[in-house]
């Protein structure tokens, strides 16, 4: 896949299962879409949606492995932070998207999907999740309303509840649960830095 059309047009990300519809399932489909039918991204390549970013993003070290807007991004855990720092300081738009519009993320309200961190009752808001699920994450505790996104690998940030901190677990682990393990490690170092 060269651009970000053709990533669209991989198998899973513009398949509609009548089904699912009106449920949550979660795939990098749905950023694709955005980026080619909003932002006008469909024939960006990988380095050309980089220099974008940087463009917007005042130069952060913004960089994409893959033309997949959702999980082709790579960069330094130093830049990431930079990233979330000028999330809390809100010198983007992004700080009032964290958990506008969420919806649930498992069933019996929705689907489950693939990648679900929680397996419990998370919530999803645009482009991350919305730590407020009652039932622990395994070996985590209870949600306290953080804003995150974890990774496959188990890289793993998020921003406080009252969008003041934020943090990020930086390890690659091909685990299946990688994400989960980061989640719940990443809960447990906002709770001891916190108090929450």
């Amino acid at each position: 896949m060269q651009t970000v059309s053709e990533c669209l047009q991989k198998p899973g990300n513009q398949y509609i299962n009548g089904s699912q519809v009106n449920k949550f399932y979660y795939n990098g489909g749905g950023m694709q879409d955005h980026a080619v039918n909003v932002a006008g991204l469909g024939g960006f390549s990988s380095d050309n949606i980089g220099r974008e970013y940087n463009s917007v993003l005042k130069n952060i070290g913004f960089g994409f492995s893959l033309p997949a807007v959702a999980g082709g991004m790579k960069m330094t855990p130093k830049n990431y932070g930079l990233f979330l720092q000028g999330i809390v300081r809100n010198q983007w738009k992004t700080i009032g998207y964290l958990g506008k519009d969420s919806i649930a993320a498992t069933p019996p309200d929705a689907s489950d999907g693939k990648q679900n961190p929680s397996k419990t009752n998370m919530r999803y808001s645009y482009g991350h999740w919305v730590e407020s699920h009652t039932t622990p994450l395994p070996g985590g505790p209870k949600g306290d309303g953080a804003f995150s996104s974890p990774g496959v690998f188990g890289f793993y940030p998020w921003i406080s509840k009252n969008k003041s901190f934020y943090g990020l677990l930086s390890r690659y682990n091909r685990q299946s649960d990688a994400f989960r393990q980061s989640a719940a490690c990443g809960q447990h170092m906002r709770k001891a830095w916190l108090g929450n």
